[in-house]
């Protein structure tokens, strides 16, 4: 597949100040409790330009929609031991459970942290942190070099197990779900400890540049696109207009999981597969596709030339063996008078050989020869140009 060709670049300033004592235990509030803030060091986290050029959800991100993707959830995340020495332990634990106060806030630092996307005057962007408190700081205690994990749209439902971190989305067909991982550093002096705070302090103070992680960004969900025509002419079918089109009883919750260095993916199902639901057609700006065209006629009247209706359905990546892998399609038409069409049952679309892959095109081509009975069949573009034909009929 073909990944999401932007970089998301974390710039790490260096503030004056002193580095903190590693052995310094961490700094209780007056209930006896470590606290994040107690812990943080002089480096803030920040995070750099987001090319304009960038794909981020159905298209090019433009000056004009930057900011539109929503918020994305962030995390970092401890990834190994960086210093040695010190009376406390080095295990970092993804599910924050050790008896440790200190490690549990150190092993998954910034836990599942809101960040939006702000527009720049030259039509280029920036990620930054949603809130403004003063939380987002590399730790002073410099235990573990940290990872960054991010992924969008955000959710507050995160699994949180030994070998993992998994947040779990509940989609409608309307909304992207991209993720990565910030890339580490291959030179250097000091690469071994990004990413700290030593790691920026060091390489500057050796007069080296550091390297800025950065993110490149994956679909997670593949697309699908339709069209619908009129097989032959017929007067009363072109007196219709389409009013709906969905995808019935399909998985509708996506796992997007962080793995531990070292743990294979090769068994992961990116989706919930006991969850499912319905998917409805939309317009780009999330409205409905029964609406009128500048307010004169409805805009996808039938006819005989094939026409592209609405924007896209995004669905989760099912593969082939799955008991709900064929979608079932169901397109709603109406009259003037607000009578509404359809079929009897819902049309089953073959899903393709390789089943639905992430960051894949899908256009569905609907060809109706009455109001009654919808002939449609399928053909797979991939990101990558590659064309496979899928034939599909009621």
């Amino acid at each position: 597949m073909k990944k999401v060709t932007y970089l998301w670049m974390i710039a790490a300033t260096l503030l004056v100040g002193c580095a903190a004592d590693d052995e310094l235990a961490g700094s209780p509030n007056d209930e006896g409790e470590v606290t994040v803030k107690a812990l943080c060091g002089d480096v803030p986290i920040e995070f750099g330009q987001v090319d304009a050029e960038a794909y981020v959800t159905r298209g090019a991100i433009t000056e004009a929609n930057f900011g539109d993707t929503g918020d994305l959830g962030v995390f970092c995340v401890a990834k190994k031991a960086v210093l040695t020495g010190a009376s406390e332990g080095r295990t970092f634990t993804l599910t924050k459970q050790s008896a440790n106060a200190t490690i549990n806030l150190l092993s998954i630092w910034q836990d599942n942290v809101k960040a939006k996307i702000n527009q720049t005057s030259s039509g280029h962007g920036n990620l930054q942190w949603k809130d403004t408190d003063d939380t987002h700081f590399y730790p002073n205690k410099e235990w573990f070099a940290y990872d960054f994990f991010a992924y969008h749209p955000y959710t507050d439902s995160v699994v949180y197990a030994s070998s993992y971190i998994m947040p779990t989305i509940e989609v409608d067909g309307d909304d992207d779900v991209f993720y990565a991982t910030a890339a580490a550093p291959t030179t250097g002096t000091y690469k071994d400890l990004a990413y700290c705070s030593s790691y920026f302090k060091e390489t500057a103070n050796a007069g080296e540049t550091a390297q800025l992680p950065y993110f490149s960004f994956q679909h997670v969900m593949a697309k699908l696109n339709f069209t619908v025509r009129l097989k032959d002419t017929n007067s009363s079918a072109t007196l219709l207009y389409v009013d709906s089109i969905a995808i019935e009883n399909f998985p509708n919750v996506v796992w997007v999981r962080y793995l531990k260095s070292g743990v294979t993916a090769s068994s992961f199902v990116p989706y919930d597969p006991y969850s499912s639901g319905n998917f409805w057609l939309r317009e780009a700006d999330g409205s409905s596709i029964s609406g009128k065209m500048d307010g004169v006629d409805y805009a996808y009247r039938l006819s005989t030339t094939k026409t592209t209706v609405g924007d896209c359905i995004l669905i989760p990546p099912v593969v082939k063996s799955h008991s709900r892998s064929n979608p079932k399609l169901r397109i709603y038409l109406k009259d003037d008078a607000g009578s509404v069409y359809t079929t009897n049952d819902p049309i089953a679309i073959t899903a393709p050989a390789a089943g639905w892959e992430s960051a894949k095109q899908y256009n569905i081509n609907i060809s109706l020869s009455s109001p009654v009975k919808i002939q449609s069949n399928a053909r797979i573009v991939s990101w990558d140009s590659s064309v496979e034909e899928i034939d599909v009929e009621d």
